[in-house]
């Protein structure tokens, strides 16, 4: 909404790109890249729905020539892995998400492929706030240094 993005001060932070995960022993699963058309008969397993990544994912499907079929969704991350290694489906979750997941142990806790898909799907992660708010000074601090290890 232009009018509500208007009201709102952007500062960028990195970019990221959506990725398949799929259980490891999935036919595309030791793929270098996956077409996304390649999962159009797949159930997926997604971040919950009317939040950013969801519509992005499936927008992109749609673009792609076909409507997911979603059988769960989640906010929780390792409730969606679970689905994957367990129940079948696969997931298109950005790479920051499953590498900070992998970082929390020797396996990350959890036992899936992950493959870039194309079309690449990228989307840039911002720091933003309501240009009229009444910021603390501790959110004015906070956003200070984050513009000084972020510079445009």
């Amino acid at each position: 909404n232009p009018d509500e993005e208007s009201q709102i001060v952007k500062i960028p932070y990195c970019t990221d790109e959506l990725v398949a995960v799929l259980p490891p022993d999935h036919p595309l699963a030791g793929e270098k890249k996956i077409d996304l058309v390649q999962l159009a008969a797949e159930q997926f397993s997604l971040i919950r729905q009317d939040t950013m990544p969801y519509d992005l994912c499936i927008r992109a499907c749609r673009e792609a020539g076909f409507h997911p079929k979603v059988v769960f969704s989640s906010h929780n991350l390792e409730a969606i892995l679970d689905m994957v290694r367990k129940g079948g489906c696969v997931s298109m979750l950005f790479s920051r998400h499953i590498a900070a997941l992998r970082r929390d142990g020797p396996d990350g806790g959890f036992s899936v492929a992950v493959v870039p898909v194309v079309p690449v799907i990228r989307t840039t992660v911002y720091l933003g706030y309501l240009k009229r708010a009444q910021l603390s000074p501790a959110a004015i601090h906070f956003i200070e240094y984050f513009k000084l290890i972020h510079p445009d």
